[in-house]
Formats: structure tokens, C-alpha cells, sequence
């Protein structure tokens, strides 16, 4: 969700107003700045939690500290996550909001009422509260207030993201997320099609009254939106709200597409949750948004009109290279940064600076250095994305090495979601797999009909351009989270063509219970079929699918393997502390040195 008003009508500061020195961020969870003016030194609130857990907010003018306030007592930890944080300035800059969790109850009957958490990676995250800090420099000391806002007890609703109204004070902007019917608080992360609205907050007072007498300028609100059920990263649409209009309805300036536009062959709106911190550039008197979305199976810069949505692809391949793309920021006006890679090549900073007609020149403004090994060895890999026939839009990406003296073993590696896609940017672990004893690796990706036969249909397909062959310890899968309910289908479905396979937190259990999206679950089956060797990679604190399911399947298969003639291989590896992800820097790196070795061990 973002506010905007015209870049063009403040002035930017001079280098000179801009100075670090003697200011200590070592403990800072979260800071912004406010609009600045040509006159002083911009204002910027800094939340800050110490290793003893004190909390403060505090105003900073330069590097001079206007005001610090301790918030200890009001509340717990800072919230500085993609889904509920914001950090928000009034027009009068004299207010400011953040999202902060509750206290706890200290009431007996209170205490140990059930509250769910918010899921996966945000399981300490259950009271999320907006809280308005308000401070006067005129009297001394200065006088601060501290004002919590929450839903009465008639909405079962979580507020986060919350924004000021650019036209006073007293309005707010945020996003509601719902309660099931039944209680449950579903999972967000990676999850966009959860029930949620946009709130209008009216104060009843503050400090600050509006600037009546200021001419008004555009002042728009914007959001994305995912249908609610349905797939959990859906196509998006982009809407825009004015809050001067008289009548209390939103435009659509993008509206959901379900399959690629036959002009232009525009997919939709796939975009990683939220819109850059800044999405808006001004071309001319127009105003567009630039972000990245999903485009086949790579990612993309868009501008898109605010006006009439008319969308234009910045970065289309004409290189040939297969480079994702990320937008980081604007500079409000023409010029925006982003990051860039391909398969083979790593992440660049680029500056991209725009014309009146919404043309670009991309200049790298940084490229990280890279030895003169490693550069041989990522020259000598080839790159390809194969549409795969008779699958929808279902494309996979291949890595492989650029002249092989034989054909190598292929590893499948299939997305999750299940929604979602893998695309051509830089995957370090997935390279160095192609590097190490030069396999072929296949990403399915893109959204389509994503199930076991289109899985299928991209082995024989690649089989039937000799970029892979059949045959005993010539065919691997690996993956996680649903890519492994696909992948434990695939070896007991199918189980004469697979090998091996690597399985990270696999979805199995029906159980609703045992995921923090019970919307989506999975049968176990096939199991009894399944000859291929199997590692297993469980996280004991992951919450999206608890380790349960894994377990489940690993004593199923140990169980299996004993009479399994010729021998079946079964392991796994438990690690206590991590999530669903298995993103620690250990765990990543026993996960991918433990798959590479497996891989290797069965390989022809």
C-alpha cells in the first residue's frame, strides 16, 4: 500500500544537508525519513531495541537527536516485517505510526486465552497493534504521546502497513487482515490470497490540525489485490483510490489476467507481494509506477500508467541473456535501480534513466568481482528456457554445460507454492549442482497446469531433444515444501525413471492441523512403490509444513527399504531450530553438500 504526493513539488536536498557522523545504528530495527524541504536538515524517526530490550523512539533532525522516548512499557518488540510494518510521517510531521506487538495480558483469565500466531517465519507475531507517536518541541521538555489502535471486539481483523493520510491527521490508511470463520489465522508468507481489506481510520482528535488553506495536489491511494482462496500467488491487480473524490469507490487501473494478452503477450500482474518502497516515477506531467513482475520464466520491470494502467516491459531479452530483474527505488522523477542476473551470471546493480515516451537507457553501475576460476567455470555453463508442448504456459529453465563429452545426469528441480516459480536469476546452490560433476538441471516454472504430468512431460521432452536420456542413474528430482508432495508422486508414481531424489519439508499429511495453510494439503501415496534412493531435509521449528509430514514419510520408506531388493537407501537430517525454509547458514549449507554427495553416489 502506498500514499503518493508529487516528488516534483519538494525540493531535494543538497549533499550538504545529509550527514552521518556520531549517529549509532547498531541497534536500529527500523528508520525513515520525512519529506524534506530546502530550508533544514530532514526529519527522520529511527525505532531502536537494545540487547537488554529497551525500546525507543526517536526523532532525529540531521544528526542532531529532537527527541527519544522510551517505549518499554507500552508495548513489545518493533515490527519491521513485508506484511504490517510501516513507518509513516503526518503532513505536519509532527506524528508518526508503527506497528508494534501488544503487550501480553497479565489477567489470569486473559493470559491464557488462545491467540494463534501469524504462521511461518512470523511465529512470534500474534498482537500486531498500530501505535501513533506524537511529540510538541515547543514546550520543554518536549511533551510526547503514545496512542494504541486496535479493532473493537466486533472485528475479528489484525491492522497493519498503516499510512497517514497526506491530507490531515486525523485519517488513516491500512490494511485488515481477517480472521476464518472458524478461528484460524491463516499463514501470509509467500501466501497472497489470504482475506484482507483496506481500513479508513478516522481520529477522533490529534494534535495536529490540517493546513485548510493549502491548495490540495494529487494525492492517491494504491494497493495490489489477490482474489481470496484459490492459488496462493495468483495473478495481482492494481488498484487506485482518491480520497478527495466524492464517491467512495476504487478504479482498477490492472485487472487480473488469466492467460497472456494476445497484443503483447503480457501474463499479468505477478509481483513478490508488495510494491518497492518507491515505485512512482513523473514523466512529463504523468505519473507511472515501476516495479518487477513475473514475466514466463523471468522476472521483468513494468511501467505502468497510474493514470489508465497501460503497461510497457522495460526489459525485454532482446540479448538473449535471460536476465530477472528487481527494482529496488526510484528517484521519484526518471531514474530507477535495480538488480539483475541470469543463470550463469551474478546480480548486478543497474541505473535505468527514463525519457518523456517511457523509454530507457540501463547503465551497470556495479558488478561484483568475480575470480578468474570461478569466471572459466560459469563461462562454460549454457542457458536455456524450453516451452514445454501440450502444458499450458509451463516452461523449464536448463543449465547444462556448454560442450559435454556426453550427455550428463539430469536433476529436475521443481518450484513450490504450490503456486509458485522458479526463475532465470542467480541461484548459487542450484549452479554450483551443474558445476559439481556437470549435471543438467531443469527448473519447471511459470504458471500453469503445475501437477506430476507436467513434471513428465518436461523429462521427455528434454529426453527428446537429447539434452537428457533415460536410464538407470540418469534421472534425479529434488525440491521441497510442495515441489516434494510433486516429487514423492513422481518416484512412486513413476518409480522406474528416478534414481534418486533429495526431498526438503515435504507437504504429505491431510491432516489440517499440521500447516499453517490447512487450505492446501496433500495425500501420502505411492509410497509403497517407491524404489528410488531417498534423502530427507526436516526442519524441526517449520510451521508452514511441520516436520510431522516428513517423518511420517521417512518411517514409511524405512520400512519399505528393509525388504527392498536390490537395496534402497533412505536418510534423513533434522535440524531442530530451523524453519521452513532451511535458510540458516549451516543448514543451507549441509542441505546443499549432503544433496550434491547423494546425487554423486548414484550417478551412472
Amino acid at each position: 500500500m502506498s500514499l503518493y504526493q508529487p516528488l516534483s513539488e519538494i525540493p531535494l536536498p543538497t549533499a550538504a544537508q545529509f550527514t552521518t557522523e556520531d549517529v549509532d545504528l547498531g541497534d536500529v530495527v527500523a528508520s525513515t525519513s520525512a519529506p524534506v524541504d530546502s530550508v533544514c536538515f530532514p526529519r527522520r524517526a529511527v525505532l531502536r531495541e537494545t540487547a537488554e530490550k529497551k525500546r525507543y523512539v526517536e526523532m532525529w533532525i540531521g544528526n542532531v537527536l529532537e527527541v527519544s522516548e522510551d517505549v518499554s512499557n507500552a508495548h513489545e518488540s518493533f515490527y519491521s516485517d513485508e506484511f504490517f510494518s510501516a513507518l509513516s510521517f503526518s503532513p505536519s510531521e509532527l506524528a508518526f505510526l508503527y506497528v508494534a506487538e501488544a503487550k501480553e495480558a497479565t489477567d489470569s483469565g486473559e493470559k491464557f486465552k488462545f491467540t494463534p500466531h501469524i504462521g511461518e517465519g512470523l511465529a512470534s507475531k500474534k498482537r500486531p497493534t498500530v501505535f501513533i507517536f506524537r511529540w510538541d518541541t515547543a514546550i520543554i521538555p518536549s511533551r510526547t504521546t503514545l496512542v494504541m489502535i486496535a479493532p473493537d471486539q466486533a472485528h475479528i481483523i489484525l491492522f497493519g502497513q498503516p499510512v497517514f493520510s497526506p491530507l490531515d491527521s486525523r485519517t488513516i490508511y491500512t490494511t485488515g487482515y481477517e480472521y476464518t470463520r472458524d478461528g484460524r489465522l491463516l499463514g501470509l508468507r509467500w501466501c497472497y490470497n489470504r482475506p484482507s481489506g483496506i481500513w479508513e481510520i478516522k481520529l477522533a482528535s490529534a494534535m495536529d490540525k490540517p493546513d485548510d488553506g493549502a491548495p490540495i495536489s494529487l494525492i492517491c491511494l494504491f494497493w495490489l489485490s489477490c482474489a481470496s482462496g484459490g492459488p496462493h500467488g495468483g495473478t495481482f491487480s492494481l488498484h487506485v483510490y482518491d480520497p478527495t473524490a466524492q464517491e467512495l469507490t476504487s478504479i482498477v487501473l490492472v485487472d487480473t489476467i488469466w492467460e497472456p494478452r494476445a497484443s503483447d503477450g503480457f501474463p499479468g500482474l505477478y509481483i513478490n507481494s508488495n510494491l518497492p518502497a518507491s515505485p512512482f516515477v513523473t514523466l512529463g506531467n504523468q505519473l507511472f509506477f515501476v516495479f518487477d513482475s513475473a514475466w514466463g520464466a523471468r522476472t521483468t520491470v513494468l511501467l505502468v500508467s497510474a493514470s489508465d494502467g497501460m503497461v510497457k516491459n522495460l526489459t525485454p531479452d532482446s540479448d538473449g541473456k535471460l536476465y530477472s530483474w528487481s527494482v529496488l527505488a526510484t528517484d521519484g522523477r526518471s531514474r530507477v535501480i535495480c538488480s539483475r542476473s541470469a543463470p550463469s551470471i551474478l546480480q548486478e546493480i543497474v541505473l535505468g534513466s527514463l525519457d518523456m515516451t517511457g523509454g530507457v537507457s540501463w547503465h551497470v553501475i556495479h558488478s561484483p568481482y568475480i575470480s578468474p576460476h570461478l569466471k572459466t567455470a560459469l563461462s562454460s555453463l549454457a542457458s536455456s528456457v524450453i516451452a514445454i508442448p501440450d502444458c499450458g504456459q509451463t516452461q523449464t529453465v536448463v543449465i547444462r554445460p556448454s560442450n559435454p563429452d556426453s550427455t550428463p545426469p539430469y536433476i529436475q528441480f521443481i518450484h513450490g507454492g504450490p503456486h509458485g516459480a522458479i526463475t532465470t536469476a542467480f541461484t548459487p546452490s542450484t549452479v554450483a549442482l551443474a558445476l559439481e560433476g556437470s549435471f543438467l538441471r531443469a527448473l519447471l516454472g511459470n504458471c500453469g497446469t503445475l501437477d506430476v504430468q507436467d513434471c513428465l512431460a518436461t523429462v521427455r521432452h528434454l529426453i527428446s531433444l537429447g539434452l537428457a536420456v533415460e536410464g538407470k542413474n540418469k534421472q534425479f528430482v529434488m525440491g521441497g515444501s510442495h515441489w516434494e508432495f510433486l516429487a514423492a508422486h513422481l518416484i512412486g508414481h513413476i518409480p522406474d525413471i528416478f534414481t534418486a531424489a533429495v526431498i526438503r519439508n515435504p507437504v504429505i499429511s491431510t491432516d489440517p492441523l499440521s500447516s499453517d495453510i490447512p487450505d492446501w494439503t496433500a495425500p501420502l501415496a505411492y509410497v509403497d512403490a517407491v524404489t528410488a534412493h531417498v534423502l530427507l531435509h526436516l526442519g524441526g521449528a517449520d510451521l508452514r509444513v511441520t516436520p510431522t509430514h516428513g517423518l511420517e514419510y521417512y518411517h514409511a520408506l524405512k520400512g519399505n527399504a528393509r525388504n527392498r531388493r536390490p537395496a534402497q537407501d533412505v536418510e534423513m537430517h533434522w535440524f531442530e531450530k530451523e524453519n521452513h525454509s532451511l535458510d540458516g547458514v549451516e543448514a543451507a549449507r549441509v542441505v546443499w553438500e549432503t544433496s550434491r554427495d547423494w546425487f554423486a553416489r548414484y550417478r551412472a
